[in-house]
């Protein structure tokens, strides 16, 4: 699998983001919530929708909005992190092609076993005759190791060998930063 880091903004900046939040479960669920809701159509992408659905969210999750984003879940942080995934270039650019949130499944078989392998995607984006192009995972880590990254790197190879995809994105929202992710085989042809 190969794979390439793309920065935006710059890893510094990134680094000055990630310094001032304070990351946690919670944060992440809201987080993808937001993207799925925008992808769908359900709320609209401007930072007041968002906050307002934030607080709703958090509300429904039992966890007090924070005064701060060093703090905890802060929903103009919320907010603002989810737009800043949209506008991301990769992203403007399939943005209206991405599918949030499919289940997807393969199985390989080996001699004398078979691998299953069962995940959500949080985005597939689709070409017009249905072919899976590009694979979308969303990651609310504030400051990931490289092993995680490793480790994701990895799981998003599992869901490029079940949709045939040629290409994934690890997509760290909170800093802006891309992995790119290939998959070590030539993909078939996939269909929806």
């Amino acid at each position: 699998m190969s794979h390439q880091m793309c920065a935006y903004p710059s890893a510094s900046e990134g680094a000055a983001v990630a310094g001032t939040i304070s990351g946690s479960r919670e944060r992440g669920l809201v987080v993808h919530k937001l993207l799925e809701e925008v992808l769908t159509g359900e709320i609209a992408a401007a930072a007041d929708a968002l906050e307002i659905r934030s607080r709703v969210l958090l509300a429904q999750l039992g966890v007090s909005e924070a005064a701060r984003p060093e703090d905890g879940p802060h929903a103009p942080e919320l907010a603002a992190t989810a737009l800043r995934a949209l506008a991301i270039p990769e992203i403007a650019a399939c943005r209206s092609r991405l599918v949030p949130e499919l289940t997807v499944f393969s199985a390989q078989a080996d001699d004398d076993r078979t691998t299953y392998v069962g995940g959500v995607a949080d985005a597939l984006a689709y070409l017009p005759l249905g072919m899976i192009e590009l694979v979308i995972d969303w990651k609310t880590d504030v400051s990931p190791s490289a092993h995680q990254i490793e480790l994701y790197r990895e799981q998003m190879g599992d869901y490029l060998a079940a949709t045939g995809a040629p290409e994934g994105l690890l997509v760290f929202v909170t800093t802006g930063q891309l992995v790119r992710v290939r998959p070590a085989y030539k993909p078939a042809a996939n269909a929806a």
